[in-house]
């Protein structure tokens, strides 16, 4: 997770999530023959719904952190969750709209 802005703070922008990105590559790969390839709506691109995005999921990571134990394995479980529901949001964007269409609003991406 540190990876993407390791990369920016060096200088080289969206490398990360262009060249390395394992969540990327996936959908690129495996949705590719299943995708209907639409465009993603243009609102979805603005960077005002990319800050709510990126919001939203710093408020429920950290809520989840909040009110969980203080356990390895329950912050793992919320790491886990939490990476796993974006995966599926992610999964389901690539097959209405364009494989890679979560990467155009990936809070890590925006992030950086």
């Amino acid at each position: 997770m540190l990876m993407p802005i390791y990369q920016a703070i060096r200088g080289r922008g969206k490398l990360h999530c262009s060249k390395h990105c394992p969540r990327g590559s996936f959908l690129g790969k495996f949705l590719n023959k299943i995708s209907f390839r639409n465009n993603l709506p243009a609102f979805m691109r603005t960077n005002s719904f990319k800050n709510i995005i990126v919001t939203l999921m710093i408020i429920v990571f950290s809520i989840s952190l909040a009110t969980a134990e203080f356990t390895l394995v329950s912050i793992g479980f919320i790491v886990f969750r939490f990476m796993f529901v974006s995966f599926l949001v992610g999964v389901v964007l690539g097959i209405i709209y364009k494989p890679r269409s979560w990467c155009q609003i990936c809070p890590m991406g925006h992030a950086t």
